[in-house]
């Protein structure tokens, strides 16, 4: 079938209806970035030229927030970066005090315009707070009571569980802390979007089975799409980031 290419004009022969196997399409392999922006902004085919063109030139930022105790080095980050492809990965360092890292968060939105932002537990929640209204969200296991997951943990001195950039090994929770999280959580509330995503672990060990319906639950009340898995636990793995980009794949 003859068509014209909705970005640069041309005429061209599509093969998507009748032999898709054989059609000009199938020989690009699209990164994830490119198959998204595609899907927002035309609504019919592109020929072979412009998608190569779309796949080669379009990198967008994209923002990964990593959960507590962690930092910008963890591996949750390249993990998310292998399976969600093509986007120039940001992946700033959360401070504890959830104050502190909205406003670090607000100010990467405002100066780089990610196109994706991911966020994993203590990542789900704050995301949830970020005033970007274009770009698609997903929120892992969000702890969107991160002041009762605090105290399941227990008070006491922790070890990071990678390297920080600040150089500190070391963090404390204690009731300070947990009263922090508590008035972020009353002060700050879930903004809606049209593209935002949950993924939820069936069984997660930390947030617990009627804390994680809870949170899909109101998550859902924001127009958040919720999808829940059993392969994967509370931290981010390679299981969760497969299923990440499937449920990108699918949905977004």
């Amino acid at each position: 079938m003859q068509k014209q290419c909705p970005r640069c004009g041309k005429s061209f022969n599509c093969l998507h209806d009748e032999d898709p196997l054989h059609c000009q399409c199938t020989k690009v392999k699209l990164t994830l970035a490119a198959s998204l922006f595609i899907r927002h902004n035309f609504k019919d085919c592109l020929c072979g030229t412009c998608l190569r063109d779309i796949n080669d030139n379009h990198h967008p930022y994209a923002l990964y927030v990593h959960g507590f105790g962690s930092g910008a080095k963890s591996n949750s980050s390249r993990m998310v970066g292998d399976r969600v492809s093509g986007y120039e990965w940001l992946h700033p360092e959360m401070p504890l005090d959830p104050e502190e890292a909205l406003k670090i968060l607000n100010e990467h939105v405002a100066v780089f315009s990610p196109e994706m932002i991911i966020g994993t537990s203590m990542g789900g929640l704050l995301i949830s707070r970020v005033t970007a209204p274009d770009a698609v969200k997903v929120v892992v296991n969000p702890a969107l009571e991160m002041d009762r997951a605090l105290r399941r943990m227990g008070y006491g001195k922790y070890d990071f569980f990678c390297e920080r950039e600040d150089g500190v090994q070391q963090y404390v929770i204690d009731e300070p802390l947990v009263q922090r999280y508590a008035a972020f959580q009353k002060n700050h509330e879930i903004l809606p979007g049209s593209q935002n995503f949950v993924l939820m672990s069936a069984d997660d060990e930390l947030l617990g089975h009627e804390m994680t319906k809870k949170n899909a639950a109101l998550l859902a009340e924001y127009g958040f799409d919720v999808t829940f898995s059993d392969k994967f636990g509370h931290r981010l793995n390679e299981q969760s980031a497969k299923k990440i980009a499937e449920v990108l794949t699918q949905k977004a």
